[in-house]
């Protein structure tokens, strides 16, 4: 997507614009409000196909495959179950996508996008379709891949509770325009977030 106005730059490099598949040889990695998985597969199936920008082959070593690309499938595969077990998904490896709850969806997701690798890893409202729960559960796992799996998280989510739970520091919109940025404190003890969000009563 091309913004209205501005430049997004990563590392010192303008990438507005660019194809989702350069950005993500870059290390920006996101996912989508609407869970986007490949329901006829299994757990272990999505989280191996998500290793497309590794695992590309030439035409003649995919029909005459020899010692490297074996090497390299082997290293995949053991790439896979990894962040299968990760994302606490263990149990449901060979599960077909079509089963899991909302919630395991979500982790599938989530570890779709850590098979390409990111640096920086963007969820657009993870915890929508989940119970409280649920979100605060998925909250845990996000915590734990921060420093671990990926540098940093960029969260757009309305579920307060799990924003305050996981984040270092936010920035909240209203309308369009930023209202605020700073820790959860400082968010919380802000009078006009608290005014745009919960009405001057509360303020």
């Amino acid at each position: 997507y091309v913004p209205s106005a501005g430049k997004v730059s990563y590392r010192g490099r303008d990438v507005t614009g660019q194809k989702p598949y350069a950005i993500a040889r870059q290390g920006i990695v996101r996912s989508f409000q609407k869970t986007n998985v490949l329901k006829s597969l299994s757990v272990f199936e999505n989280i191996l196909a998500g290793h497309y920008l590794e695992g590309r082959q030439s035409l003649l070593a995919t029909f005459f495959p020899g010692a490297s690309v074996r090497r390299t499938e082997a290293a995949l595969r053991d790439s896979a179950a990894d962040i299968v077990h990760t994302m606490g998904l263990s149990r449901r490896m060979d599960a077909p996508a079509y089963l899991l709850s909302c919630g395991e969806l979500r982790l599938l997701e989530v570890g779709l996008a850590l098979a390409a690798k990111p640096a920086v890893l963007m969820l657009d409202e993870p915890a929508a379709g989940l119970n409280s729960q649920e979100a605060m559960a998925f909250g845990e796992t996000l915590k734990s891949l921060c420093g671990t799996r990926v540098e940093s998280i960029l969260l757009v989510e309305h579920n307060m509770g799990l924003v305050m739970k996981v984040s270092d520091r936010l920035v909240v919109m209203n309308f369009g325009q930023k209202l605020a940025e700073g820790t959860p404190a400082d968010i919380l003890a802000n009078r006009d977030v608290v005014e745009a969000y919960l009405g001057k009563a509360h303020a």
